[in-house]
């Protein structure tokens, strides 16, 4: 994720669902840097995030602050990092966000529009 094959400003759009918060926070700012590298200025792009309190009940350790890795199940092992609504603007900075909601799952919708180039 953090590091994509495309070319600058290749994508219309990226979709991301249920994806880039399988890191560790330090490699997700640099997947949202990688999608910024490929979207065209103006481009769109929707992301899907689990919410903070959401975390699985299942055994777990906290390795940062937010971020939990599951000790059994089928994604032991896999990092999960759980947002706070304030969290998804800055990490975002410089798109302009067109729409920030929690859907009817749990998780924050993230719509917005990437700066021009």
């Amino acid at each position: 994720m953090s590091s994509l094959p495309f070319d600058d400003g290749y994508f219309d759009a990226v979709i991301s669902a249920q994806v880039i918060h399988h890191n560790e926070l330090d490699r997700i700012r640099k997947t949202v840097s990688e999608i910024r590298r490929v979207l065209r200025g103006g481009g769109f792009v929707w992301v899907t995030l689990p919410v903070s309190k959401n975390e699985p009940s299942s055994e777990r350790v906290e390795i940062e602050p937010g971020t939990y890795l599951p000790l059994d199940g089928f994604e032991k092992g896999v990092p999960h990092h759980y947002f706070k609504m304030d969290e998804i603007p800055p990490l975002f900075s410089g798109f302009s966000v067109i729409d920030l909601h929690v859907d009817g799952f749990n998780h924050f919708s993230f719509l917005a529009k990437a700066p021009p180039k």
